[in-house]
């Protein structure tokens, strides 16, 4: 942005406010009028009261205007509204020859620094009417040039302060900008993250929907929450007549004590799958086979509820294959659905669900965690989570990365561009290598192998491990944005420290670390001292740059192990395992010189007792602070040991327990 262009605030101010403005300044000249018929004589009366007049319609035209036609008032004609009230001072001084009415002069130029949109205009403006000024006060003579060359300098003062105030307006007002981008870009990022997740969600329900066979949710009680198409199909019943609606009313009456065996393992904690083989009665009384697979999954709340599987199997040797295929993609379904839910790892979910489909012994997912090559996040059959593959090496899985192309090895063995090593490990022949993709872009490739040679991949390995390489892009993403909205929710956005959440989670894992170990752990509070003052002298730009500059020289001066928060406002927060109160104090006393732009801090500490809650440890360390100010701050006080006391049941039980 260019000192000429007004910014998008400049812009809505002149918009919103020149209405306002215009009416403002009709009212100030409509009180000088009759000042200037009271207190003018002569020509000085007439002109001086004409230009009033004037000023009052001219203004009263422009809020006309300002009200019928908005689109017509930008910045640079707002700006134009300064030339009344400097046209009417430099004539008010030329009528009087009055040294005295450059006070209004100066006023002016002040507006015009803290109003102005455009640069240029404003020092046009303030330096014409600088030149007139000059040009009328060396026509003076005799004693109405006395103080001249006084009002000169403070004139040049206000012109400084003028543009000093202009600068300083701009300045916020490219602040407030650069934050308005950040908020739209990070609401942009999770908008599309939303969407991603809505594209995941609208592939899951195409596939439960569009599947060939039948699909049944149910929850807890046994009734159907949700049916798919084929499912409708195969009972010859709308999903009307399914859903709230027990399967028992649709079982053959000899089959139904098979259907309450199944209703009696949903029951049973235990994981697992049932499978089974039963008969359903359509109205018509048509009875269809079919081969039924039931599997546990969470409910919205965490109940138990049950997914199940139903292939027509009247005509088995037409539909054996299909019920083979779809298994393996329902059970690969609920491991993402259930990591999806849960929070729990996807990199694990998928990687193992591409083991049940393929037949694999081994799966992994690698991804460029490092900008040195590609690592094992995930893996299932063998543990190869933390293994790299430096990117100046050769290997396919970086071919795989970076042609955004699958690849399958029917025997890797000897292949140069194999690890022979890492094929060793993993007692793997045939390699399968799917790119990961998400938005056209390679975020990491899905690693198959099995123990044997293969001389082709069947399209269902195929289509199967190419549905989790979408999914994996999608859940790598999702994991992604959590992680970066976690970052955001527990980190202060100026000091870069943790905030009070951040503090909270840290210093809960400090004392449960310090509770195992026995070891100490002080925490302190600093207030940096007279802070309002310093804002109210400096401005709160100074403020906030003080704040972040005393947080990097607070963390320059404590150990890697020591934890800095910024507990709100001016106050920090400090956590020092290891330490107790004797130890503490030398560190804390390095941090209180650290306090930058010539200001101070006090501090109050307090050692943890090994049994207070974390709130009753931080009230200690805050009444220690508070002693530390009334004997007149600038120092660190120790809070008092508290009284001894037993700790809860709950706790004891918990301490003394097996971990």
């Amino acid at each position: 942005m260019t000192p000429d262009e007004p910014n998008v605030p400049a812009v809505a101010l002149s918009i919103v406010h020149a209405r306002l403005i215009a009416l403002g300044l009709a009212a100030l000249y409509a009180v000088a009028l009759p000042v200037h018929l009271t207190q003018l004589t002569g020509v000085a009366r007439t002109v001086m009261a004409s230009l009033a007049a004037a000023s009052i319609a001219g203004m009263l035209a422009w809020a006309a205007v300002a009200s019928r036609w908005p689109q017509r008032v930008t910045p640079p004609r707002s700006d134009a509204l300064a030339v009344v009230p400097l046209v009417n001072s430099l004539a008010h001084l030329a009528l009087t020859a009055d040294i005295r009415q450059t006070t209004t002069l100066m006023l002016v130029f002040l507006a015009v620094g803290a109003a102005a949109a455009s640069c240029r205009f404003a020092v046009a403006i303030c330096v014409t009417a600088t030149i007139a000024w000059a040009i009328i006060c060396a026509s003076f003579a005799g004693p109405a040039r006395k103080g001249l060359l006084h009002y000169a300098v403070q004139l040049g003062m206000a012109l400084t302060l003028a543009a000093l105030l202009f600068a300083m307006r701009r300045r916020r007002e490219n602040h407030l900008l650069a934050v308005q981008t950040q908020l739209i870009e990070h609401v942009g990022r999770v908008e599309a993250g939303q969407q991603e997740l809505a594209l995941s969600e609208h592939r899951f329900r195409s596939l439960f929907r569009d599947s060939p066979v039948g699909i049944g949710l149910s929850d807890e009680h046994g009734l159907f929450v949700a049916a798919n198409r084929a499912l409708c199909r195969l009972l010859g019943r709308d999903e009307a007549e399914i859903l709230g609606h027990s399967g028992n009313e649709f079982t053959h009456p000899e089959d139904v004590p098979s259907q309450d065996l199944t209703r009696a393992w949903l029951a049973n904690p235990d994981p697992g799958i049932v499978r089974t083989e039963k008969r359903y009665v359509r109205p018509s009384g048509e009875v269809r086979w079919v081969w039924l697979t039931v599997n546990k999954v969470d409910g919205p709340t965490g109940q138990r509820w049950s997914i199940g599987h139903m292939l027509d199997v009247s005509e088995r040797k037409a539909t054996e294959q299909a019920l083979t295929d779809s298994e393996g993609n329902l059970a690969a379904v609920s491991a993402v659905v259930r990591r999806i839910r849960t929070g729990e790892d996807a990199r694990h979910a998928i990687t193992t669900a591409a083991l049940e489909m393929s037949g694999a012994n081994s799966c992994c997912i690698l991804e460029p965690r490092t900008p040195d090559g590609l690592i094992v996040t995930g893996s299932a059959g063998v543990d190869l989570i933390g293994t790299t593959i430096a990117f100046d090496s050769v290997s396919v899985s970086l071919a795989v990365y970076r042609s955004g192309k699958p690849l399958f090895l029917s025997d890797a063995a000897g292949d140069p561009r194999v690890s022979q090593v890492l094929l060793q490990a993993i007692e793997g022949t045939a390699l399968l290598l799917q790119p990961v993709i998400a938005d056209g872009v390679v975020t990491g490739v899905l690693s198959v192998s099995w123990p044997y040679r293969v001389e082709s991949v069947s399209d269902r390995a195929v289509r199967a491990i190419e549905l989790l390489a979408d999914e994996a892009a999608i859940a790598l993403q999702h994991d992604q944005l959590l992680t970066r909205l976690a970052a955001l929710a527990s980190t202060d956005t100026l000091t870069g420290l943790d905030n009070r959440r951040g503090w909270d989670d840290r210093l809960g894992q400090l004392l449960a670390q310090s509770r195992r170990t026995g070891a100490p752990v002080t925490v302190a509070i600093l207030d940096l001292d007279h802070f309002k003052k310093f804002n109210d002298q400096h401005g709160h730009l100074r403020g906030d740059a003080m704040l972040s500059t005393t947080a990097r020289k607070f963390q320059a001066q404590l150990r890697e192990v020591d934890l800095l928060a910024r507990w709100g406002g001016e106050e920090f927060a400090v956590a020092l395992p290891g330490c107790d109160s004797a130890a503490a104090r030398p560190l804390l006393e390095r941090l209180r010189p650290a306090v930058t732009h010539g200001q101070t801090c006090s501090v109050g500490y307090a050692t943890w007792d090994g049994v207070e809650t974390p709130e009753q440890l931080l009230a200690r360390a805050d009444e220690a602070l508070y002693d530390a100010k009334a004997a007149g701050r600038n120092r660190s006080v120790a809070a008092l040991t508290p009284a001894p006391r037993r700790p809860p049941v709950e706790e004891t039980a918990v301490a003394d327990g097996p971990r």
